[in-house]
């Protein structure tokens, strides 16, 4: 086929940063930060195998105000889908958390958007992966909880958004981006 537009709206400086992941019928999601009128947002569209649009975009955000940026997206095995993202000042500081909100697989929102990290300085970068068992993984760096700039760390949710266990340490001192991939037996592999 031929390549194609994910957004409709054109408007505003900036459409970027996507992520992208397939259900197991071959539709796939798309995810991107917009500009909007508080700063930016998150924004999604669900398309089918051949890249035609299943129904109409979605803001992903409930929280609009700041700035929402880096998302990431990971299909669940129970159909549903789930969107992470940094949002700055949305617990009332002037740092970025990571917050996630879990979808059905035509985009409609499934509970309500959830705060993923627990300690609280300035997170970033967050990934999200989907393990075999129906639990989804999200890492981040988050700076100064180890006493370095920025750690690496992650927290294990059921496919319901909730917490299983607490956030642990994965790697120390990198402010930069990664990437990780999950394997069949629940493992992972991540890079910095």
């Amino acid at each position: 086929g031929t390549e194609f537009q994910v957004n409709t709206d054109t408007s505003g400086y900036h459409q970027g940063n996507p992520s992208v992941s397939a259900f197991s019928n071959g539709n796939f999601v798309v995810i991107w930060q917009r500009d909007d009128s508080s700063g930016s947002g998150i924004y999604g569209q669900v398309f089918a195998n051949d890249g035609v649009k299943q129904g109409t975009g979605f803001q992903v955000n409930t929280y609009m105000e700041n700035e929402q940026y880096d998302p990431s997206v990971a299909t669940l095995s129970n159909g549903n889908f789930v969107v992470t993202w940094s949002s700055y000042g949305q617990d009332g500081r002037s740092n970025s958390e990571v917050y996630g909100q879990i979808f059905s697989s035509n985009g409609i929102k499934q509970g309500i958007e959830f705060k993923v990290n627990t300690f609280t300085s300035d997170q970033n970068n967050p990934l999200v992966a989907t393990l075999n068992n129906g639990e989804f993984l999200v890492t981040w760096n988050s700076r100064g909880k180890d006493g370095s700039r920025y750690g690496i760390y992650g927290q294990l949710f059921n496919n319901n958004g909730i917490k299983q266990g607490i956030e642990y340490k994965l790697s120390m001192d990198s402010d930069g981006h990664t990437s990780i991939s999950t394997f069949s037996n629940n493992n992972f592999v991540m890079t910095w």
